[in-house]
């Protein structure tokens, strides 16, 4: 279920529309966090082959209402040495590290506990409606 945004997020909006910004911020970064608010890990949504963007939940005119994006994380892609891991939210960012979350959107507890254990995160971003 998108979330509203936080106010880092909001702020990347303003700076995409303000014309004086010559290279507006990109949310190319998604990040799984764990149950003791930790990052477990941050791929690119470009760059990695398990993450894409999609537009969903068109309205009656056609115009975009939320934008999603689709991660597939299995076991093998984090550190289980310490034992299982359990992600209960996932972020966007505009930075490969570090940040302030563009969008945060907290779900179901999901356990990884071995390297087969496979987990599809769906992160929805609530759009404002084109008239």
């Amino acid at each position: 279920m998108p979330t509203e945004l936080p106010e880092a997020g909001y702020e990347s909006i303003r700076d995409l529309i303000n014309s004086s910004r010559t290279a507006p911020s990109q949310w190319d970064y998604i990040a799984l966090v764990d149950d003791a608010g930790d990052e477990v890990i941050r791929v690119s949504i470009t760059g990695d082959a398990n993450a894409s963007w999609s537009t969903e939940d068109q309205d009656a005119s056609g115009s975009d209402e939320t934008m999603a994006v689709t991660y597939t994380i299995s076991g093998s892609d984090i550190d289980l040495s310490s034992g299982a891991v359990t992600i209960t939210s996932s972020e966007l960012y505009d930075t490969d590290s570090g940040g302030e979350p563009l969008s945060e959107d907290p779900f179901d507890d999901a356990v990884i506990s071995s390297e087969s254990d496979e987990l599809i995160v769906e992160h929805k971003v609530e759009t404002p409606r084109v008239n």
